[in-house]
């Protein structure tokens, strides 16, 4: 989500990206999780921003049973993830990812895929997702079959990692 705030004297705009601002709440997440463990409220602020980030990647090229792939090995929540992956490096991939989804629905050439998809595997992993187990999820026609499949996973993985204590299909 980009919002414009107006202009400084200098002209300058400032944008509020929601990948970095998501990436900012985990970070703190992850500093409260450790002195209050359980906090309703923290949980609730986690979620309103894992929210709006997905909502800026709807809609997402879903793909039946992924859900539960990705949902059967995520093994900590968002914000646990600053041991393997910091706080920079989230926010850019998230930030990426929405750039990603975007130039693709306007037609426009995509960007180099290659990166993304590195940064966000080091993601899933550190949430504890398997990339081998993604790949049969991926269309091989499609130039950016792989991208659109880690980006998806992306989206559920955080999506349930924030929102459960333990997964559990419906």
């Amino acid at each position: 989500m980009s919002v414009d705030l107006g202009s400084t004297t200098d002209g300058e705009v400032f944008e509020v990206r929601t990948g970095e601002a998501l990436s900012h709440v985990l970070a703190i997440a992850s500093v409260v999780g450790e002195l209050l463990e359980d906090d309703e409220e923290l949980r609730e602020t986690v979620m309103r921003y894992v929210d709006l980030w997905i909502g800026e990647l709807a809609p997402l090229d879903y793909i039946d049973g992924m859900a539960e792939v990705v949902g059967d090995q995520v093994k900590v929540r968002p914000w646990q993830v600053f041991h393997q992956i910091d706080e920079d490096e989230l926010s850019e991939t998230l930030d990426y990812a929405v750039r990603f989804k975007r130039a693709r629905e306007f037609g426009k050439p995509t960007m180099d895929a290659s990166d993304l998809e590195v940064r966000i595997e080091r993601i899933l992993r550190a949430l504890g997702v398997s990339i081998e187990s993604l790949s049969k999820f991926e269309d091989t026609r499609d130039p950016n079959g792989k991208t659109k499949v880690l980006v998806t996973a992306l989206a559920l993985a955080i999506g349930i990692a924030a929102v459960r204590r333990n997964w559990a299909q419906e």
